[in-house]
């Protein structure tokens, strides 16, 4: 009886001092995350907005030489901004991964301002609206872009005004401005072109201050940059090192829904979205062809944050190292090796993703797979082995 006593009262006693305690961050696991922040912000986001403002600012410099050309004496002036076009469209396609903070969006992602969307918002564009507003002769001013909707503008609005001389436009048979004869009547005349200049100048300059804001906002003192290295510190508004890397995690997830989904997925016949063998017309870039190059400066920009830097081989902090840290270097080699597998097969390609849908299906479908054995791994063994929180667009995403 009093043995029995004594075992209940250990039982109680054990119950409540007993338990296994709740882990701890290790101080070493919170310096390295806080390096992995530091380099992702010093060596990956500031460089790459820097660049990207740079070369919009070419970009826009080009375009207004064409908007400024004589009808007939412009030829070379619009080749200029076409090659302006793909350099900046180039390198925006690695800042795509920087989903966080200013280009973030305001309901995902910590001091997100939705900056992303201004400058690029496919896989959701509008095209047709820009062809009504020409129709209509709408000024692109600062006062339209203020209050346009994303999908109005941007870098698909400018591919399009590009890269599309014919007189044909973007909306429907039955749309207004085709079955009243307003388009028809504005294709004739020499007025769509010097209209569709303007426009693009309009849709130039708008990108380059959209980037100058993304860029100040991360890079200029005390801004998002400076704030997301010193995540843990006191009054900082991420409790953990490893809450800042959550953000950065969620951009990185471009990866996954944008690239592997949207990008490949659908036009190859993949996802939902394409209910056929294969949807060309879901391919990203549809008029410069510049799809597979995007997806390679893509590729490259995520295995650049994954491993801290963009040389092979690197002594840079990234989540590379953490996983090492956890005891997973075999992890993270699994995934280097998909990762580059994946690059590899995108540049070797060589063919708008449009093109690939009609011409290399299985080419296209190999790609698809490929990145796919990469971001199987990153959602879930990454995710588990470094505790970190998926973002809510990755939810419940089990393919």
């Amino acid at each position: 009886m009093h043995l029995r006593i004594v075992l209940n009262i250990l039982l109680i006693w054990c119950a409540a001092s007993c338990t296994t305690p709740s882990p701890t961050p290790n101080p070493s696991d919170a310096q390295l995350q806080r390096q992995a922040l530091e380099t992702f912000d010093a060596a990956l986001a500031r460089p790459a907005l820097e660049k990207t403002v740079t070369d919009f600012a070419a970009l826009r410099e080009a375009v207004d030489g064409w908007a400024r050309a004589a009808q007939g004496q412009d030829a070379q002036a619009l080749t200029s901004a076409k090659a302006a076009f793909e350099t900046a469209f180039l390198t925006w396609q690695r800042v795509e991964l920087l989903q966080l903070g200013p280009l973030g969006a305001a309901t995902q992602v910590t001091a997100g301002e939705g900056l992303r969307d201004e400058i690029y918002s496919w896989p959701t564009t509008n095209l047709c609206r820009v062809d009504s507003a020409l129709v209509a002769n709408t000024t692109p001013d600062d006062a339209y872009f203020a209050t346009a909707l994303v999908t109005s503008k941007g870098l698909a609005v400018l591919e399009e005004l590009l890269f599309n001389q014919s007189t044909a436009n973007a909306c429907l048979p039955n749309a207004t401005i085709n079955t009243n004869g307003s388009w028809a009547m504005l294709a004739g005349s020499p007025a769509l072109q010097e209209r569709r200049k303007a426009w693009a100048l309009g849709v130039a300059r708008h990108l380059e201050a959209t980037a100058r804001r993304a860029r100040d906002g991360w890079s200029a003192p005390g801004g998002f940059g400076d704030k997301l290295t010193q995540a843990g510190a006191m009054g900082s508004v991420w409790r953990t090192p490893k809450d800042g890397l959550d953000d950065v995690y969620a951009g990185l997830f471009y990866a996954d829904r944008w690239v592997k989904d949207f990008k490949l997925g659908a036009p190859a016949g993949i996802t939902p979205a394409c209910m056929a063998q294969s949807c060309p017309a879901l391919a990203e870039s549809p008029r410069a062809g510049l799809s597979t190059k995007a997806l390679v400066e893509n590729l490259v920009m995520t295995r650049a944050i994954f491993t801290g830097s963009f040389e092979q081989t690197s002594s840079a902090v990234g989540f590379d190292d953490l996983l090492v840290e956890r005891g997973a270097g075999a992890l993270k080699d699994e995934m280097l090796q998909k990762l580059d597998a994946a690059v590899a097969a995108a540049r070797a390609l060589q063919r708008p993703v449009a093109v690939a849908a009609t011409e290399d299906l299985d080419g296209l479908q190999a790609l698809h797979a490929a990145v796919k054995a990469f971001t199987d791994l990153f959602k879930s063994q990454f995710v588990t082995t470094l505790s970190l929180k998926v973002p809510k667009e990755g939810a419940g995403d089990n393919d």
